[in-house]
């Protein structure tokens, strides 16, 4: 099967799937950042190669949202599963099971001969988030099915400084054909990223720039799930603006003490 060259993002906020959707606040729009344009660009060879990209990052960094992003413009059958914590190794391939709708019962060995089985009928990105919430083991069992599958496939493990707990894993590691890391960025660089997020935002950084920059000192840290947590906080009470009393009420209801 040919690919395109890259995956187009045109109406990826659009077509943004619902596990993501729901963590942007109301009236927020999607900020298509360079990470996941990397992510898309990647997407062709990797499935041509059928190998492996991880997505790593702190918590907050915005890796389920770039992630997110491409499964929704995916020209290929996309499958998304987020793994809870101590997910052990039989109960990961139950929960890939029933993600892409093969037999979920059976022993791990049946479950992954099914998962396998159902893989190999069509052109697959297969996306497990929370990765690290599996141990080496399991992942290096994820390993096996990029050596079993003729037909296109790309599998993107994406969780919190996963690429570090792979770099423990020389076997694994080997077979990652590329990284994309995300990093809480520097307030400077976040700035017209927080002006496209959200009109409130956009509105305080043309008028009093500064301010933003404390709630990032104070609260937020680059995490743009605290940003989300943030407009949310302020969607729910009604403001229309941020100023210092505004911000400072929403981070006590979100953190549980007043910022200044």
């Amino acid at each position: 099967m040919s690919t395109e060259p890259t995956w187009s993002l045109d109406g990826a906020a659009q077509r943004l799937p619902a596990y993501a959707a729901q963590w942007l606040p109301k009236g927020a729009s999607l900020v298509q950042r360079d990470k996941i344009h990397l992510l898309a660009g990647l997407m062709p060879h990797t499935l041509e190669r059928r190998g492996i990209v991880v997505v790593s990052g702190p918590a907050g960094s915005g890796k389920t949202t770039t992630v997110a992003a491409v499964v929704g413009v995916a020209p290929v059958r996309a499958v998304y599963v987020a793994l809870p914590p101590k997910t052990r190794d039989k109960m990961l391939w139950e929960n890939l099971a029933g993600a892409i709708g093969a037999t979920a019962v059976g022993t791990q060995r049946q479950l992954q001969d099914a998962v396998q089985a159902q893989l190999a009928t069509q052109p697959t990105m297969l996306v497990v988030d929370e990765a690290q919430n599996v141990g080496l083991e399991a992942l290096k069992a994820l390993r096996w099915l990029t050596g079993q599958l003729t037909c296109p496939f790309a599998m993107v493990l994406s969780g919190i400084d996963l690429n570090q707990a792979l770099g423990k894993e020389p076997m694994l590691a080997s077979r990652v054909s590329a990284r994309v890391l995300l990093r809480s960025p520097r307030f400077g660089d976040l700035l017209p990223e927080l002006r496209s997020f959200h009109p409130v935002l956009d509105q305080v950084a043309r008028t009093n720039p500064a301010l933003l920059g404390r709630v990032d000192s104070a609260y937020a840290h680059g995490s743009w799930r605290a940003w989300s947590l943030l407009i949310d906080q302020l969607n729910a009470f009604g403001y229309t603006t941020l100023n210092e009393e505004s911000a400072a009420d929403a981070i006590e209801l979100i953190a549980g003490s007043r910022p200044w």
